[in-house]
């Protein structure tokens, strides 16, 4: 599941929030402030990089934006982007 939704100006220059849903097995707790660090997978070893979030990260970041993991538990996880329009920081 997507849903964008736009974020108040405050001053700010407003901007969108996006939230992406999924219905997996979730991300244990004991790993979620590792999930954004380069070559971190949880794949066996040949079955991806471990680049993903962490590229998707500093692409947001290079845009004054920031992703979070929202809420998760033993189904699914929730992250939140969000970015604000012109120089407006999150």
């Amino acid at each position: 599941e997507v849903a964008l939704t736009p974020l108040p100006a405050n001053g700010n220059g407003g901007g969108y929030q996006i939230r992406f849903t999924d219905n997996g097995p979730g991300i244990p707790e004991t790993i979620r402030e590792e999930i954004f660090s380069p070559f971190f997978t949880t794949k066996e070893d040949g079955k991806g990089t471990g680049l993903g979030l962490f590229i998707v990260r500093n692409i947001i970041a290079h845009h004054h934006g920031r992703i979070i993991l929202s809420a998760n538990g033993s189904a699914g996880a929730t992250f939140l982007i969000e970015i604000r329009n012109g120089n407006g920081k999150v």
